[in-house]
C-alpha cells in the first residue's frame, strides 16, 4: 500500500472517531458538527419554516441589543430552545427586548389595549355599557342617538315617564354633558365633565368614569316608578 492510500485511511479513520466522539457527547446531529456548548436542537419539535434553508440543528447564545431600553442582552441557547421547540415559535423570530421590558410589555397588554377610546363611537358605547344597568332599573328606555366613527357631536338618549335624560358629547369644547328635561320642560344639567384627549389613557378613562358616576348618582336618586290605578306609570 502507498504511502499517500496509508494516509487518507489513517485520516478517514481518525474522522470516523472524532464523529463518534462528538456524537456520545451529544454534540452531532447526523452531521453537521455542533460546536462546544451549543444546544442540539431536536427538528421533529420545530414548527416548519417554509424555506429552503435548513432549520438550525444547534442553539448558540447570540447577543442582542434591547429596541426598548437599549442595553446590550444575551438569548441563550436554553432560551431559544424552548422558544422554538416548546413554544413553537417561528423560526424566522429572535429576542428583541430584554427580560425587564418584555415583562413591562407583558403587564401593559394585560391591563388592556393601551389607546381603548379610539373615536367618538368607542367614546359613546364605553358610556352606554356603564350606564345603561343603573338607567333600566330607573324605568329608562333607550330612544336612541348617534354614534359617528369621527369626532363629531353624538349624544344617547333615554327616557321614562314624564323625563327625558340625554347623554352629549361636544367636540368643540371637549366636554361630556348629561341633562334632563322634565314636563315642565325644565333642564337640569346632571353631569359636566372635560375631557383632554392629550391625557395618558388611564387619566382620560377616569374622566369618562366620573362621567358615568356622575349619571348612576342622579339615576339612583329619583323616586321609583310606581303602577298608578289605571294602570299606567307615575
Amino acid at each position: 500500500m502507498s504511502d499517500k492510500r496509508k494516509k487518507r485511511k489513517f485520516n478517514a479513520k481518525r474522522e470516523r472517531l472524532r464523529l463518534k466522539r462528538l456524537a456520545e457527547d451529544g454534540r452531532s446531529k447526523n452531521r453537521p458538527e455542533i460546536p462546544a456548548g451549543a444546544v442540539p436542537a431536536d427538528l421533529s419539535q420545530q414548527v416548519p419554516n417554509n424555506s429552503w434553508s435548513p432549520p438550525p440543528a444547534f442553539y448558540v447564545d447570540v447577543l442582542f441589543e434591547c429596541v426598548d431600553c437599549g442595553s446590550e442582552e444575551t438569548w441563550t441557547g436554553e432560551q431559544q430552545k424552548w422558544y422554538y421547540e416548546v413554544a413553537k415559535g417561528s423560526l424566522y423570530a429572535t429576542a428583541v427586548r430584554c427580560d425587564v421590558c418584555r415583562q413591562k410589555r407583558s403587564e401593559q397588554k394585560g391591563r388592556g389595549d393601551p389607546r381603548p377610546i379610539k373615536h367618538v363611537g368607542s367614546l359613546m358605547k364605553r358610556i352606554r355599557v356603564a350606564i345603561e344597568p343603573s338607567l333600566e332599573e330607573a324605568g329608562f328606555e333607550f330612544d336612541g342617538g348617534n354614534e359617528p366613527k369621527v369626532w363629531r357631536s353624538a349624544w344617547l338618549d333615554y327616557s321614562r315617564p314624564g323625563l327625558i335624560l340625554r347623554c352629549l358629547f361636544e367636540p368643540c369644547e371637549g366636554r361630556l354633558i348629561a341633562e334632563t328635561l322634565d314636563e315642565a320642560t325644565e333642564c337640569r344639567v346632571v353631569a359636566n365633565v372635560e375631557l383632554n384627549f392629550s391625557r395618558s389613557a388611564t387619566e382620560l378613562l377616569e374622566r369618562v368614569d366620573e362621567f358615568t358616576s356622575f349619571i348612576c348618582d342622579f339615576l339612583q336618586s329619583l323616586p321609583a316608578i310606581v303602577d298608578s290605578p289605571d294602570g299606567s306609570d307615575t
